[in-house]
């Protein structure tokens, strides 16, 4: 596979591109959480576009609550990782850190998606789709298995990454803080992706979806 990393320019053109064959009625800045996952992870066009929010559910009102994206991944030693995600189209520093604060507003939303509990208000899609593939996250005797959390914003700030996320130290930190809350018996990280971390990567449209697997594993413990 062929590695090659842009710049935010040319981000954005690629991003354009994806939002004009593939976006319908979404604008770029919808899109760039699809694109991200279609890159990042090698999932098809429709998976990542599953897998994002939808620009709005009613009106203007996207009710994806911090959500722009999730992809749930196997990793070898056999745990799995949700990978959350939240976009910024943008440069600006104090948007990049709010990112981690909308995180944080979608976690009593995620902890009840791993239950299989809905919300009796309008949902975005992306909170429907979440709960189906978490559903899938069983053990043999039907327990639930908790995965590993990744919690990422993506952006389009060229400055140094140790830059931009000592500008977010206090909003990464509340977020962690507000998941120990959450989730006494998970683990997480949190991520930065900006333009110098963003790897396209040649690859064939393999994964079409995280699928079931029989996992013989403990729930994680913080």
């Amino acid at each position: 596979m062929t590695s090659i990393l842009l710049d935010a320019m040319a981000i954005r053109a690629e991003v354009d591109e994806f939002a004009q064959s593939e976006g319908g009625d979404r604008s770029a800045a919808d899109c760039f959480p699809a694109w991200y996952l279609k890159h990042t992870f090698g999932v098809s066009t429709t998976i990542a576009l599953q897998h994002s929010s939808d620009p709005a559910v009613k009106g203007k009102t996207k009710g994806d609550w911090g959500l722009d994206a999730f992809f749930l991944e196997s990793q070898a030693s056999g745990s799995v990782k949700l990978h959350l995600i939240q976009a910024k189209y943008y440069d600006a520093l104090s948007a990049i850190a709010k990112g981690f604060k909308e995180l944080e507003k979608c976690l009593p939303r995620i902890a009840a998606a791993l239950d299989g509990v809905g919300y009796p208000e309008i949902e975005n899609k992306v909170y429907v789709n979440l709960r189906a593939t978490l559903q899938k996250l069983r053990k043999d005797d039907g327990a639930r298995i908790v995965p590993d959390f990744e919690f990422t914003v993506i952006h389009l700030n060229e400055q140094d990454p140790m830059l931009v996320r000592a500008n977010c130290r206090k909003e990464i930190d509340d977020l962690k803080e507000e998941f120990r809350t959450v989730f006494s018996d998970a683990r997480c990280t949190v991520d930065l992706v900006g333009p110098s971390q963003v790897d396209i990567t040649d690859r064939v449209d393999s994964v079409d979806d995280w699928f079931s697997l029989t996992l013989k594993a403990t729930p994680l413990r913080g």
